[in-house]
């Protein structure tokens, strides 16, 4: 009999490690910019942040940050920027693990018709989203209901690549 108990010890304890190794792959902040000149003067700027943390059974936390800048080149007074800020506290946003290298950002609404989700794989640098035009469009009408800023929808074409600072 204690043969038995150790053997699903040891069965559990080895589960456990494979699924804190998925999760330790994935924690860590992640971010993506792009700035476009509208033309010789005028630009608008997108920056996204996604810090994922505190995973347990394959669900780890996630805060969003995206920020939406405009102005004009040279001219301070110009510039301003929109908000997007979903914290962790606001259990609002998660991500499943399915692997190392796939995994799927979820956006948790109180209308249960409304959905929002994007899969998501590993790079070399960061991830990247499967199905951005998609995925994106769905989840910004979901952000309104959260109080985000115009121009501060997902924009997930790019790849966010992962802070390496220790």
């Amino acid at each position: 009999m204690k043969n038995v108990f150790f053997i699903l010890f040891l069965i559990v304890n080895l589960y456990s490690d494979n699924e804190n190794s998925k999760s330790k792959e994935w924690v860590g902040n992640y971010s993506f910019e792009d700035q476009i000149m509208l033309d010789e003067k005028n630009y608008r700027g997108h920056i996204q942040d996604l810090n994922i943390s505190m995973c347990k059974n394959n669900i780890c936390n996630v805060r969003f940050e995206s920020y939406r800048t405009y102005g004009v080149k040279g001219d301070e007074d110009s510039e301003g920027a929109n908000i997007c800020l979903i914290e962790v506290e606001d259990k609002a946003m998660n991500l499943q693990i399915l692997s190392s290298k796939e995994a799927v950002l979820k956006l948790a609404t109180n209308d249960k018709s409304k959905k929002c989700s994007a899969n998501i794989i590993k790079t070399d640098k960061g991830f990247k989203f499967t199905n951005p035009e998609i995925n994106a469009n769905e989840c910004a009408n979901i952000l309104i209901d959260y109080g985000c800023g115009e121009g501060t929808d997902p924009y997930w074409d790019g790849e966010f690549i992962k802070d390496e600072k220790k």
